[in-house]
């Protein structure tokens, strides 16, 4: 009798759960026509320097792992 009511608290939480999910992106399906709540920013264009540097790191990371190596 136990395991038949374990079963079937998880199966309503299942049941509840998946609702709770679909009201969800419902939601959000008739909210989208809406702003946003959270602006979306640009993202950054990396410049000329930063690739420079970030090159330059991963060089330093390369020779670093043949220094220790041999």
């Amino acid at each position: 009798m136990h395991d038949l009511k374990d079963v079937t608290c998880d199966v309503h939480y299942e049941n509840y759960r998946a609702q709770c999910i679909q009201d969800m992106t419902s939601k959000l399906t008739q909210d989208n026509r809406m702003e946003s709540p959270i602006p979306m920013l640009p993202l950054p264009t990396p410049d000329v320097e930063t690739d420079r540097l970030i090159k330059m790191k991963d060089e330093e990371v390369i020779m670093g792992n043949f220094t220790h190596i041999g």
